[in-house]
Order: structure tokens, then sequence, then C-alpha cells
């Protein structure tokens, strides 16, 4: 008995011990953790299942090797001489503590894990057990949920957390800025110290809701600052899940509006103080966006003889302007709605429901009408004013034209008996070129109002054409030779070699020379000198003809130079010779018809320039 009990107590231990092994073999080869052995002089002699599918390498690529091919610089070049610096001193960085560390697959990548290590001897040998994690996924979650929350803080709106019972546990700083009160105020107090009491019940219908899994639609509401008064919000509340789904809480997002409702308001209040203005007005007023009228008053709505709502409806309001010209308008109307034009004057045919056509002017300027580019115009009816004024245009050209008829005889013979003077009695001779002087001057009157007639009907329109600016204007001063020299007055031209033949008016231009010339010899005393001159000058990178004409009459006072382009007015200085005060706004509304200006140099006692600029970039035809 003895002697067989001792080979069984030693089978037992065997069995104790091969039991055990295996029992630490399968946890190894099963445990969800990389375990990695390794010498005291870092080859690795135990790799795990886990371990090689967080390195992605077999145990048979790395078993013998040193462990520091699992790292990534500069750990790998300092792992070595770590091992020996502990081994040495005993001091320890990892060992026995644990730390986050980086390791490296086999495919190069990095990746963040933690890392405990255990020391052990085996047979007196010392080794180093590692036991690692792949902490990736828990790395990025945090970093999203870092992300999240620097979001809620740097957040602009009030995002508040509530438990269910509707307790604040998370408040960021656009909360405090909204209501008022800081995060050490609010968190752990029930939400209705913001809420007013009379919302209460809505609040807590929300809560039901989120309770039952339904969704709250954003909508607008009161809340309630810390120093007692209102808060327009927009709000947005959702239900808080934990991972299992099961509602843990609410959380809410608040914006305040109250500043946009008093906008809101004071526009509805501006609106319709507008559209009590715009029914009120005698003149047709609307608004266009995207081609369509989104508001006509009833004067327009009669003007075209629809109904407001039969315009309002109309897919695009050019069907009330007349074929021949809507290209021109949608373009006009495109061109505002870019920004090109803040503002315009216009004319131009409409058309009635019926199909009458309708002359029409007003003014079209470019503003916002619900947050969108539109077009706020008026529209006044002149088809009337315009019939009326082309009839007396018209009757003023025959009763000009029958005058000028035996004025010009009159002129004819006068001028006759003044070249004739042998032989014609003194007396007779002085009443001939006293009758030439008195019918030149008439003559020019007669022009100057039937152009002053043809300003005030719109009928300035320019007939553009090349004309030779050199010719044009020798025309016009050999008219006025004979005019100077009665008063002894030295008359020359000066003409740039370079001034070129453009686009112009030339009865228009000839015109307005003229009338600086009579002024000039009128204004210039006896003796004096007149200049007629024309360049070219180049302004903000474009060429402009400059015509000249100076004298060294009386000049102009400061005071008054402002008004001599007003029609009628006449300067206090110089000559009284008759005059209808309508040379200088002629002269004026001609330069400005080619697109030009007119500038005034004058000084008392210095003479006077005039000069009208006019570019050389005109198109044939008729300007605008």
């Amino acid at each position: 008995m003895g002697q067989s009990e001792i080979p069984v107590e030693k089978t037992g231990k065997e069995m104790e011990s091969a039991f055990e092994s295996e029992i630490n073999r399968a946890v190894v080869n099963t445990v969800l953790d990389g375990i990695i052995t390794i010498t005291h002089d870092g080859a690795i002699i135990k790799f795990n299942p886990a371990a090689e599918k967080i390195f992605g390498y077999e145990s048979s690529e790395v078993i013998g090797k040193n462990v520091s091919m699992l790292m990534p610089e500069p750990y790998r070049s300092e792992h070595d001489a770590y091992i020996s610096h502990y081994i040495h001193t005993g001091r320890k960085k990892i060992i026995g503590i644990g730390r986050e560390v980086k390791g490296r697959r086999k495919d190069g990548s990095e990746f963040p894990l933690d890392l405990a290590v255990t020391e052990m001897r085996v047979e007196g040998r010392r080794m180093f057990t590692g036991i690692l994690r792949d902490i990736t996924e828990r790395k990025n979650a945090e970093d999203a949920i870092s992300r999240l929350a620097a979001i809620v803080e740097s957040s602009t709106d009030a995002i508040v957390g509530k438990t269910l019972e509707g307790n604040i546990f998370s408040w960021n700083r656009g909360a405090e800025r909204i209501y008022g009160y800081t995060a050490e105020e609010a968190i752990g107090r029930h939400i209705s110290m913001i809420v007013p009491p009379d919302h209460m019940e809505e609040l807590n219908r929300n809560f039901e809701a989120l309770r039952r899994g339904e969704r709250v639609p954003s909508h607008e509401t009161l809340r309630m600052h810390k120093n007692g008064n209102l808060i327009n919000i927009s709000l947005t509340m959702s239900a808080l899940k934990n991972p299992s789904g099961r509602i843990t809480g609410y959380s809410a997002i608040a914006r305040d509006i109250t500043e946009n409702k008093k906008i809101e308001a004071e526009l509805r209040e501006s609106e319709a103080k507008f559209r009590t203005l715009a029914e009120d007005a005698l003149i047709g007023i609307y608004l266009i966006q995207d081609m369509r009228f989104e508001y006509v008053n009833a004067e327009l709505a009669q003007m075209l003889g629809y109904s407001a709502g039969e315009l309002t409806g109309m897919e695009d309001m050019l069907e009330c302007v007349h074929p021949d010209q809507r290209e021109m308008a949608r373009q006009g109307i495109e061109s505002m709605l870019d920004g090109q034009h803040l503002g315009l004057g216009y004319h131009g045919l409409w058309l009635q429901k019926d199909g009458t056509p309708i002359e029409v002017e007003g003014k079209a300027a470019f503003t916002l009408y619900r947050g969108r580019p539109a077009i706020l115009g008026t529209a006044l009816d002149v088809s009337e004013r315009r019939f009326l004024e082309r009839q007396r245009t018209d009757f003023l050209a025959m009763i000009t034209h029958d005058f000028k008829s035996p004025l010009t005889t009159i002129l004819a013979n006068a001028e006759l008996i003044s070249i004739m003077k042998t032989g014609v009695d003194d007396e007779i001779a002085g009443m001939a070129d006293a009758i030439l002087r008195s019918g030149e001057r008439l003559r020019r009157l007669v022009e100057d109002f039937l152009v002053h007639s043809r300003l005030n009907s719109g009928g300035l329109a320019p007939e553009l054409v090349i004309v030779n600016v050199r010719e044009a204007l020798k025309g016009v001063i050999g008219d006025f030779k004979n005019l100077a020299a009665r008063k002894a007055q030295t008359l020359e031209a000066e003409f740039a070699p370079d001034v070129p033949a453009i686009y112009l008016d030339a009865r228009l231009i000839q015109r307005a020379v003229s009338n600086l010339l009579q002024n000039a010899i009128n204004y210039t005393p006896d003796g004096g000198y007149i200049s007629l001159k024309a360049e070219r000058a180049v302004q903000d990178g474009r060429n402009f003809l400059v015509i000249s004409v100076s004298d060294t009459g009386s000049g102009i006072p400061a005071a008054e130079q402002s008004k001599v382009f007003q029609k009628y007015y006449r300067t206090s200085k110089g000559s009284r010779s008759a005059g209808t005060g309508l040379g200088l706004a002629i002269v004026k509304a001609v330069t400005e018809a080619h697109n030009g200006r007119v500038e005034l140099e004058s000084r008392e006692g210095a003479g006077s320039t005039f000069r009208l600029v006019i570019p050389e970039d005109l198109k044939a035809g008729k300007t605008a």
C-alpha cells in the first residue's frame, strides 16, 4: 500500500499542473487583450491570437524578433536602452504602472493602446509580459465627445439637458447669455424657472409627447429671463436615449428671436403704412419680383384696365409692355436686379387689357422684398399729355415756319440794301443795318423757342451720324465773323489736328456753339477777343471731344455761375441786349443729350470759358 501511494500522489500533481497549464493557455489564447512575453533583451517568445489581430502579424512572423518592431519612433529606438536601464537601476516607467502608448501595425499605421507590463522569472531567467488593448475606438469616441462639447459650449443658441423629472443637468454658455443664469445657478434646478406660468401646460404636453416616442415639431414660444423679461424663442426639443434605447431625459435647443420679432412687427407696420399710402396715391405703384407683379395699387390696375388680382396673377409682367419694347424692358429689369443700377427713370409703351397702347413714364428702384431682390416702381399714363405736347410742338413749328418765311425775305432785302450803300441815303442805309441786326436777333429768338419747345416735349433726341467736327465748327464761326467785326472784336478758331470725326447731331451741336458765340459777342466789349477751340482729352480712360468758347468780357459773378444754365435766367452783368434767357439752358440740354457735360470757368473782369465735354464713343442712332 505504502509503495503504491507515492506514484499516485505524483500523478495527481502532474495532472494538476497540466490542468493549470491548459487553463492558462486557454485564457491567453481566448482573451480579447493582446498578451506579449519578451526576454530581458527584448526578444518575443509569446504572441497570443489577440495580439495577432491587433498588430496584423502572425505569431510566426514575430517570435524571436525584437519587440521594438511593434513600436513607432521614437519608442522603437529607445526601447532596448529603457529595458537595460531598468535592469541596472530598477527604476520603473511602465512596469507595474501601465500607461497609454502608441503601437505600429504590420501595414505601418500607428494607433493608440493601453499597456500594462509585469515582470517575472522563469527558471532563473528575467522575462516581461505586456498586456495591451487597442483603444482606437475609445479615443475616437472621446474626440467626438470633445468636439461635440466644444460645439455645444461655443453655440450662441441655448442648449439645455434635463432629466425625466425636468431637472437641469446641462447648461451651455448660450443658455447663460439668453436666460441670464450661470451654469452654477441653473444646474440642479427645475426647468420651470425659465418657463412663464401660462406656458407650463405647453411644456408638459411636449414632455409627454417625447416620453411616448413622438416627435415635437420646432415651434416659437416664450421663456423668461432671470430679470423677469419675456423672451421670444424658437425651440427644438428631443428625447435623450441610453445605448439600450430607453429615454433618460430631454434636450432643448433655443434661439432668441426677440429682436427678429421686433423687426417683423416694424416691417408689418411699415408695409401697412406703405399700402395705405400706395392705395391713396394718384399714380400707379408696383412691386416686381421674379418678373411678376407682387403688388399693384388700385391706380395702376385702373390705368391698365385689369383688377389687382389679374395683374399679380400674371406669369410674366412683361405682358403689360408693348411687344416692341419687351426685350429692352427685360434687360433693364435684370440689370437692376443684378445690382448694375440702383434706380432709373423710364418712358415707354405699355398695353392695356384690351390691347390699347399707352405712353407711360415713371421711376424704378432696387429694393429687397422678403429678403430677396425686387423692384419698386411708379407708372404714370402720359398719353394725353404727350399728345397735347406733340400738337403744341407741331403748332409752334408751323407758326415758326410761317413766321420765318417773311422774316427771311425782310433780312435778305435789308442785307442787300446794306451791301449796296453806294447811291443809298445814309439814313436809309442805317435803317437797313438796324433792320438786319433786329431781324437776326428775332430769327435766333424764334429758333430758341423752337428748340425749347422740343426740350419740353422730350423731343430733343439727337440723330447721331459721323460728323467732321472741324468742318461743322468752321460753318458756325463763319456766321459770326461779321457780327464780331461790327464791334471790332477779334474772333479766332483753333482746331487741334487730332480732332476726330465722331458720332454727333451736327445741327444741335452747331446750335449750342452758336448760342455760346452769340453770348460771347454780346457780353464782350468792343475791341475784345473771342476764341473757339476744339481738342481731344482723355479722362478715366475714355476719349472726349472738348469744344470751348472763351471771351474777354465782363465775366460772371461767382454767386450766379450755378444759375446761368437755368431757363430764363439772365446774368446781372454785361450786355442788355434782348434775349430769351434760353441760350445756355439749350447748350446744357444739347450737351447732356450727347451724354456729355458743360463746364464753366469765369472771373469777374477777366472773361469766361465754356466747355462742351462730349464722349467720342457714342454710337449711331438716337441717344436715350
